[in-house]
């Protein structure tokens, strides 16, 4: 068989020959993302984990801390935070998005609660008798005041960090 000229078929016509010729043209690179000299959050958050997990254990072994109302603070944002930072640190790991007020939120809460709890369980503690369990009470009362004082770093730098 013969190929006859007279049977090719013109290209479609366009409604829009001007847009379809720059459809043509235009190339569509995704966005680069940005470098950044700031550590990420997560290692804070790691960091708080550790300390929260440090106070927990510590909370075990110096479980009198005098009355209820700081055994009941006390336990309550040790072991809620354990979960709440698991929880976040799980997010980071499968690269979820947290929202921006939410971590504002749990960070300005946590500043709240630990600089609480520290400061009820060594107001607790301070006049005992000098023994192994008001050391590790101190101990754990002191280190839940550093973490206090992480998460308030923490909120400000998820404050300034503006996207």
């Amino acid at each position: 068989m013969t190929e006859n000229s007279s049977t090719v078929v013109p290209p479609p016509r366009y409604h829009h020959p001007v847009a379809s010729s720059q459809q043509n043209h235009q190339t569509h690179l995704p966005p680069r993302p940005a470098i950044s000299n700031k550590p990420p959050l997560s290692i804070i958050k790691f960091l708080e984990l550790c300390l929260a997990t440090t106070c927990t254990v510590l909370h075990y072994y110096s479980f009198d801390d005098g009355d209820l109302v700081t055994g009941f603070v006390s336990t309550g944002t040790f072991c809620g935070y354990i979960v709440i930072l698991f929880t976040v640190m799980i997010g980071y790991l499968m690269k979820a998005h947290v929202h921006r007020r939410l971590n504002l939120f749990y960070s300005l809460l946590g500043c709240g609660l630990f600089l609480t709890s520290g400061i009820f369980i060594i107001g607790a503690w301070e006049h005992a008798f000098r023994t192994r369990t008001r050391d590790l009470a101190i101990t754990k009362g002191s280190i839940a005041i550093i973490n206090g004082v992480i998460f308030l770093m923490d909120t400000i730098f998820t404050f300034r960090d503006r996207k």
